[in-house]
């Protein structure tokens, strides 16, 4: 039983080692590092939908980069190919295509709105992170390990108070042993003494 429990936390850490890493790196921009997740097939087959894929920022894009950008007015991100550049007025923008699309993108891009580029992409492993990210994910992957593992570490310390208490119980025990013990010896000291005292009077004096 005690090895299946330390397999099953085992992986219950390793839930939450994972799951904490996957939330944290995708909402971060580490060292010009950032994560995104791919949720439409519009660069297939090359990046196929729910795919995991890894942008560092540049200030340098050309055409054939495969970018993620932010969409205007929005908090979403996209990850389309550049087609082409146009710079004007000293503002550079691009216009993006996806592989699978028929047609460009209706609007530019501009730099500025340009995250990364895509250095490569992991397949289906975006389909794990957004479960994480959903509120099941959460439960399954964090609360529910971290509870249980919280749960057992409160086990052990009552476990711990329980041995504390049951020690003071028997030092407290062993005390009033000694206590009376030494009570009783007292009581006998005292006994002798008044026996001496009245072998004392007995003896003819002189």
């Amino acid at each position: 039983m005690s090895k299946t429990w330390k397999i099953i936390k085992i992986i219950f850490y390793s839930a939450i080692i994972i799951g904490s890493l996957f939330v944290i790196t995708t909402s971060l921009n580490l060292f010009g590092f950032q994560m995104f997740v791919v949720k439409s097939g519009s660069m297939e087959p090359e990046i196929k939908t729910g795919s995991l894929v890894i942008d560092r920022t540049s200030t340098d894009y050309r055409i054939k980069d495969v970018i993620t950008f932010k969409v205007s007015d929005s908090k979403e991100t996209v990850t389309h190919r550049i087609i082409d550049e146009n710079i004007k007025d000293g503002v550079t923008s691009y216009q993006v295509k996806g592989d699978a699309n028929a047609t460009p993108d209706p609007d530019p891009v501009l730099k500025t709105n340009v995250v990364g580029k895509v250095l490569f992409s992991i397949p289906f492993l975006g389909y794990l992170i957004a479960f994480i990210r959903s509120l099941p994910g959460l439960i399954l992957f964090i609360i529910l390990p971290t509870l249980i593992i919280v749960s057992e570490e409160i086990g052990k310390i009552k476990i711990e108070i329980k041995k504390l208490m049951n020690s003071r119980k028997d030092f407290d025990k062993k005390l009033a042993e000694l206590e009376k013990r030494e009570a009783d010896l007292e009581v006998r000291e005292e006994r002798l003494r008044a026996v001496i005292r009245n072998m004392k009077k007995k003896i003819p004096k002189g």
